[in-house]
């Protein structure tokens, strides 16, 4: 046999095995493109879902139902936010303002206060 002949016989065959190998290369990467796009789908549900869920877990009327439920949080009295102006003041901190506060207006506002009939929010005896 020629040496020509001879080459281009094995030339060829190693042609054919690339091109055999190439298209088995290229049929693993299309079926792992699939089971990845159909991953994605499903992730895609699942996020669509749970930001479904995370919307209505942060709903203020969900949120208001768990605070009636399992705290007992009432809006702040005056003698809470005195008291704790007074302590602050105690301390002796730069308080400004609060300094002021405290020794001028809070004395005054617990005489109106004690004599004035307040309501107190979130009771239910009250007419």
């Amino acid at each position: 046999m020629k040496p020509r002949i001879f080459h281009g016989i094995i030339l060829s065959l190693m042609a054919g095995a690339a091109l055999f190998y190439l298209k088995y290369t290229v049929e693993q990467k299309e079926t792992q493109l699939t089971e990845m796009q159909a991953q994605y789908l499903e992730d895609q549900k699942a996020l669509r879902v749970l930001k479904a869920e995370w919307a209505y877990l942060n709903s203020p009327p969900y949120l208001q139902e768990l605070t009636r439920k399992y705290l007992t949080v009432r809006p702040l009295g005056y003698t809470q936010v005195a008291s704790w102006v007074e302590s602050a003041s105690s301390t002796h901190l730069p308080l400004g303002p609060l300094t002021y506060a405290s020794k001028y207006r809070l004395p005054a506002i617990r005489e109106v206060a004690a004599t004035a009939s307040i309501p107190t929010p979130g009771r239910d005896d009250e007419p």
